[in-house]
């Protein structure tokens, strides 16, 4: 969260000096066909999953950056993906007393693939700067797997059991994103939007009508910076 009003403030600078700016470097500095970049995003806890036992809830530890590539459809037009991932390791715990020896190994994978269309914003000689508005989608899956293994310690006869818990989700998204070119082909870059996730607006809605508390709702942010580096065909 401490992360939010700097997003928010860089989010405001770069509409404030979108609109302020009248002299351009666009016939020096051309957009090209081709973005990769790499972001530290901020994404729903609720998106990834969580793997409870009776001791503790151990949460799905995330990578440090998000990559992303994205395509210059047209001037004022880009395609872009991204992918987000969380692992927890596997972890091994051992319980063992007089009747016999337990063995339980844990491991949570997630991942979370942000697909987006932005609009570059038409305002009139941004120079450096460069203002979108976005819109897409997040397909999302979330897997817990647990299996165990207890050995008696009287006969020696092993037993072995797993299971595995998984959601799968479509969060829609949308919001503002910005972008200030540090030289012609690398930006320092950042996103602010709102997910909507309506697999969570239904089950909200489903406890509601039956009494039942939800304090899950199916809006949150998502925010995001990092670097790019356009490439390729000059538009």
């Amino acid at each position: 969260m401490k992360h939010y009003p700097i997003l928010l403030v860089l989010l405001v600078l770069l509409g404030h000096q979108g609109a302020a700016q009248t002299t351009g470097v666009a016939a020096q500095w051309p957009a090209r066909r081709w973005t990769v970049g790499t972001q530290l995003a901020f994404y729903p806890r609720f998106a990834f999953t969580e793997a409870a036992n009776e001791y503790s809830t151990e949460s799905v530890r995330p990578w440090p950056v998000m990559p992303t590539v994205a395509y210059r459809i047209k001037q004022r037009g880009s395609f872009e993906v991204g992918l987000l991932l969380r692992t927890m390791p596997r972890r091994t715990t051992t319980f063992a007393d007089s009747y016999g020896t337990s063995v339980r190994q844990r491991s949570a994978t997630s991942w979370a693939l942000p697909i987006l269309t932005r609009a570059h914003l038409a305002v009139p000689d941004l120079g450096r700067w460069q203002a979108d508005f976005e819109i897409g989608l997040m397909p999302l899956t979330a897997t817990y797997r647990e299996e165990s293994t207890y050995t008696n310690a009287r006969t020696g006869q092993q037993s072995n059991s797993s299971s595995a818990n998984s959601y799968s989700d479509c969060l829609f998204l949308g919001g503002l994103g910005g972008a200030y070119a540090l030289t012609p082909h690398l930006k320092l870059t950042a996103d602010a939007r709102v997910t909507f996730s309506v697999l969570l607006a239904l089950v909200g809605s489903y406890l509601s009508n039956n009494g039942i508390k939800n304090d899950i709702s199916p809006f949150a942010p998502a925010l995001s910076t990092g670097v790019s580096y356009q490439f390729g065909k000059a538009l």
